[in-house]
């Protein structure tokens, strides 16, 4: 029964990896067949649910989970995280952490959870979460980079650049922090350090959708014109915002914070036209002309690497053009095989190859692919300047940012100007009504955007990393010291238990003993440890599912897993990532 069980765990995450959903319900229900009273098929029926995005149903497996499971740590951790991914009742979620703290207090995930639950509710009980979760665990990169997002968010950005140091010192290629904080950056006008981030963070995913949009905004702020108009924009805005939450705060918050704002401008522009009078429109002429030199200026920076709206939608149209090509084909063939019904039979194509062959026209990997290519021949020359940078390593200390003197001339022009309205002229004013339209509601999409952004983020981190890796490092130590047998119970999983007891002798152990692991790979929920002897250059691979070790592949351990055992250390010395000590 264990093979058939850890079989169709195996499959159900390599299903999930390959986003094929239907595969992996088939196997999350055979298990609950197989075994109804453990809640590891009900959680994988959850994550399925999840991955199809029928919300009803993750919480209604997850309640299965939780009867068979209440304080199971991998249902708990599971529970809480898919809790989290779809937001949730706020008081399940909780319900969920304050049960996994009283029952592991030492365990790190709760204390993160329950400061991202008191986020915005409760500042310091957040804090004080997130600095025990470090403390347990102060080499975690997504905990790290999860605070100094808080911190920024709370105005405490000294404390919070510290904190992105430590983060990109664990992980300087952690493409989530690297993103976060050049958002960051960016909203706080360290527009250097913004470039940089973004930059690094793109050249690891140079297909996200979100990277591009925020480059696209990031990147043109090289640029001294765009510059200033970024530092008088927000000037601008907290002239406007302060107000306009002055006016909400006397209106007991009753009325939209859009509706106040809008009010002020008004306001503000007809106070300013009785001041300044036509000044008023040349300041406004002034700021409309520096917002279209912005863009075209922008707009030139992006068509040169290769970034832009025009660019997107060729792509599409491409895409598009070569699906339908590829329909008409196939139409035709099956229209030919209908007047020919004797070669049909003979040239019919298997079910599993038409699958195939649909795929390779519909599928999103080869949309991908054949976007990655089109990008590649759009910006070959505008990524050959950046190839260097990309490749260098974060710097712990942050660029200076560029000088603001655009900003300051344009502050002192205008200040000049109005001070002409003061001077006596002989000249009659003739004010005409102005046109101009300013609204935030771009500025209030993108806060959105950000926010929705870091929470889809958040749900792809692995929640059973630290668990898994301190399982294995307890195993070897339990291996060296040579007390494996007594934990068996707390470090093996209950099926796996008689299999390792029937072979405590193996020479395996012996070299397990001497050995180090050298590279970790992670699939969903399953975690691959390569472990390796340099004397006897061995090596070992350990299967850790949810802090609990699933199965053991090596060449001294079981014959017919052979060729299992040597796929798994090439996939992993492929995809893994280096463990360094």
């Amino acid at each position: 029964m264990y093979e058939t069980i850890q079989s169709r765990i195996n499959k159900f995450h390599m299903f999930a990896s390959r986003r094929m959903y239907e595969q992996c319900r088939e196997q999350a229900e055979a298990l609950i067949q197989i075994k109804p009273e453990e809640p590891i098929g009900y959680l994988l029926m959850a994550q399925y649910s999840y991955f199809v995005q029928i919300h009803e149903d993750v919480l209604t497996w997850c309640e299965e989970a939780l009867l068979r499971g209440p304080e199971d740590l991998r249902v708990l951790v599971t529970v809480t995280a898919l809790h989290q991914s779809i937001q949730c009742d706020k008081e399940k979620r909780m319900e969920l952490v304050e049960t996994g703290l009283r029952l592991y207090p030492y365990h790190e995930f709760f204390h993160i959870h329950y400061a991202i639950l008191h986020e915005g509710v409760d500042n310091e009980q957040a804090k004080a979460s997130y600095e025990e979760a470090i403390r347990l665990n102060p080499h975690h990169e997504q905990y790290l980079g999860w605070y100094a997002t808080f911190l920024h968010d709370i105005g405490q950005s000294k404390e919070a650049e510290q904190l992105e140091k430590l983060a990109l010192q664990e992980d300087p290629e952690n493409e989530q922090n690297l993103f976060r904080f050049a958002i960051k950056a960016y909203e706080n006008r360290k527009y250097q350090k913004a470039q940089m981030l973004m930059e690094k963070a793109i050249s690891q995913n140079p297909n996200s959708y979100w990277m591009r949009e925020y480059y696209k905004e990031i990147y043109p702020s090289k640029n001294k014109i765009v510059r200033a108009k970024l530092q008088l924009d927000h000037a601008l805005l907290k002239i406007w915002k302060y107000p306009s939450e002055i006016l909400r705060k006397l209106l007991f918050e009753k009325i939209p914070m859009e509706y106040c704002m809008l009010f002020v401008l008004i306001l503000g522009f007809v106070g300013m036209m009785s001041l300044f009078g036509v000044f008023t429109l040349i300041a406004a002429t002034g700021y409309i002309l520096l917002l279209i030199i912005s863009v075209i200026i922008s707009n030139s920076m992006l068509h040169a690497v290769g970034i832009t709206d025009e660019e997107e939608i060729k792509m599409k149209r491409k895409v598009k053009s070569t699906q339908l090509a590829a329909l008409k084909k196939m139409q035709k063939q099956v229209a030919n095989s209908k007047k020919n019904p004797k070669e049909k039979q003979e040239t019919s194509i298997p079910r599993d190859a038409l699958e195939v062959q649909l795929a390779k026209v519909w599928d999103s990997d080869s949309i991908a692919a054949f976007k990655e290519q089109a990008l590649t021949q759009d910006d070959t020359e505008a990524r050959k300047r950046s190839s260097h940078t990309n490749n260098q390593p974060v710097p712990i200390d942050w660029p200076k940012d560029h000088s603001n003197w655009p900003f300051y001339v344009i502050g002192i022009v205008m200040i000049i100007m109005a001070a002409f309205r003061f001077i006596p002229s002989t000249t009659t004013e003739t004010v005409s009504k102005p046109t101009e339209k300013v609204t935030l509601e771009d500025l209030e999409e993108k806060q959105s955007e950000l926010k929705e952004l870091t929470e889809a983020v958040e749900n792809q981190v692995s929640i059973t990393s630290d668990l898994d890796q301190s399982t294995i490092n307890q195993f070897l130590q339990a291996v060296k010291e040579d007390n494996l047998e007594e934990s068996l119970p707390d470090l093996i999983a209950e099926d796996y238990r008689p299999i390792i007891q029937q072979n405590l002798t193996s020479p395996l152990f012996k070299e397990l003993a001497e050995a180090r692991v050298v590279m970790v790979h992670q699939s969903i929920a399953t975690t691959y440890f390569l472990v390796k002897n340099e004397q006897e250059n061995s090596k070992t691979v350990v299967e850790v599912l949810l802090g609990e070790i699933t199965h053991i592949y090596a060449e001294k351990w079981d014959e017919s897993e052979k060729e299992e055992f040597h796929r798994l250390v090439e996939e992993i010395e492929s995809n893994g990532k280096a463990v360094v000590e």
